[in-house]
């Protein structure tokens, strides 16, 4: 298996703890916990065949689409943080997600619907954290922006405990 992102190959690597050689699809079966965070990783490419994955630490890369992890239905704990993202899709059929940090302001989100549709369909629901960036998602005054109050409210609704988060990592809850 071949890694376009040399940084998400090394972090791969050490959770193998296989340093040399050639890596198989069958060995990335193996890994369940990706500690990530921090390495400039841009390209997740290759992550989809980590398909046992239940812990996923991302934070503080270069990352923009987290496509390859639509596949990764184990997931329960997520943190893509400080990255670049525009697109959560990828996520909404994670339906064991117990926790989900996408605070940071390089994360331009905007359309939360695909989280509410994981929590309609069962995945984020009571006992589920998920820490959102205040950038996109509340006013000067730490009000909620009136395009999200619905899928806040419907996250609200579903049991989610819905936490803001600023680029230096306070917390905001209501």
């Amino acid at each position: 298996m071949v890694f376009p992102d040399a940084a998400l190959e090394s972090a791969v690597r050490a959770a193998l703890d296989k340093p040399f050689g050639c890596i198989s699809k069958s060995e990335l079966l193996g890994i369940v916990e990706l500690q990530a965070p921090g390495l400039n990783i841009r390209d997740l490419e290759g992550l989809q065949h980590c398909k046992s994955l239940t812990t996923l630490n991302l934070r503080s890369n270069k990352i923009q689409s987290i496509s390859p992890l639509s596949g990764l239905t184990n997931l329960t704990w997520v943190h893509l943080g400080d990255n670049i993202l525009s697109n959560v899709e990828p996520l909404s059929g994670l339906l064991f997600l117990d926790y989900l940090n996408l605070f940071g302001d390089a994360n331009e989100i905007y359309d939360w619907q695909h989280l509410v549709a994981n929590a309609q369909a069962g995945g984020l629901g009571p006992g589920s954290r998920v820490i959102l960036p205040t950038r996109t998602t509340l006013n000067a005054d730490d009000t909620i922006m009136d395009y999200f109050q619905s899928d806040y409210q419907a996250l609200i609704n579903a049991g989610v405990t819905v936490i803001f988060a600023e680029p230096d990592g306070t917390e905001i809850t209501f």
